[in-house]
C-alpha cells in the first residue's frame, strides 16, 4: 500500500486575492502512520481532519511533528500574508505558535462547517467545503444561521482590575483590541450591545436580569 499523499491546487479565482492554495492529505487505511513535519511560512492556515473540528494553525516559529494514522484525511487552505485576519475575524498574532479549535471562536458555527466537511462525498468536496467559508468572513457567513439572543452584553476590560492569569493569558492592550473588535462586529450581524456598568458584581446581576425581557428572567 502506497503512503501518503499531499496535493495543492489553486483557490478559485475570487479568492485569489486571500487564499494561496486549497490542499488535501490524505493516509491510506492500509498505510503506515505518517509522521508529517512542517517547517515555518509565516502563513495562516484552517485545516480540518475529516469527522474532526475544524482548527486555526497560527503563524509557526518553529518545525513541527504531527503523526497522521492511517485512515486520515486532512483538508485544509492557506491564507496569504495580510488576509487571515479579515475572514477569521481576529488579527494573526494572537495564534503565533498555537493550532486553536475554531469552535472555541466561532462556537456552534464551526460545529456546523466540520458536519458539513464530514458530510462531503470526495476528499476534494471537503476541501471544497473548507474553501467555500473564506469567499467572506467567517464570523459573518455562519452569524447569520446560528443565532444568539438578540442583546449582547459586553463588559469592558477595566484596567483597575484587569489581570492576566492561567486562563487568561493576553495582557490589556489585546483585551482592548478584542473588546473593540466585537463592538463593531455584533451590530453588524443585528444584535444590540448594552455595556455593563462598573458595579459590584450583584449590580451588574442585576442590571442583566432588568435588561432582560421579563419571562427569561424568570426562567434563567
Amino acid at each position: 500500500m502506497d503512503g501518503q499523499t499531499y496535493k495543492e491546487r489553486r483557490p478559485a479565482p475570487e479568492l485569489s486575492d486571500r487564499l494561496s492554495c486549497v490542499w488535501v492529505q490524505e493516509v491510506p487505511a492500509g498505510a503506515e502512520a505518517y509522521a508529517h513535519r512542517t517547517v515555518p511560512n509565516g502563513g495562516v492556515e484552517l485545516t480540518c481532519r475529516i469527522g474532526e473540528l475544524p482548527v486555526l494553525v497560527g503563524p509557526q516559529t518553529g518545525p513541527t511533528t504531527e503523526v497522521l494514522a492511517p485512515g486520515t484525511i486532512v483538508v485544509g487552505v492557506r491564507f496569504k500574508p495580510g488576509a487571515a485576519p479579515s475572514v477569521l475575524g481576529m488579527p494573526a498574532t494572537e495564534l503565533v505558535d498555537l493550532a486553536v479549535g475554531a469552535d472555541a471562536i466561532w462556537g456552534d458555527a464551526a460545529i456546523a462547517l466540520g458536519e458539513r466537511i464530514a458530510a462531503a462525498r470526495t476528499p476534494h468536496d471537503a476541501a471544497a467545503a473548507l474553501e467555500h467559508v473564506t469567499g467572506e468572513p467567517a464570523l459573518e457567513q455562519y452569524g447569520r444561521v446560528h443565532r444568539y439572543h438578540p442583546r449582547v452584553f459586553l463588559t469592558p476590560p477595566w484596567p483597575e482590575i484587569y489581570a492576566a492569569d492561567a486562563e487568561r493569558h493576553h495582557d490589556l492592550a489585546v483585551a482592548v483590541e478584542e473588546y473593540e473588535r466585537l463592538c463593531a462586529a455584533y451590530p453588524r450581524l443585528g444584535y444590540e450591545i448594552v455595556i455593563l456598568p462598573k458595579v459590584s458584581v450583584a449590580e451588574r446581576a442585576d442590571f442583566v436580569l432588568r435588561g432582560l425581557p421579563r419571562r427569561e428572567a424568570l426562567e434563567g
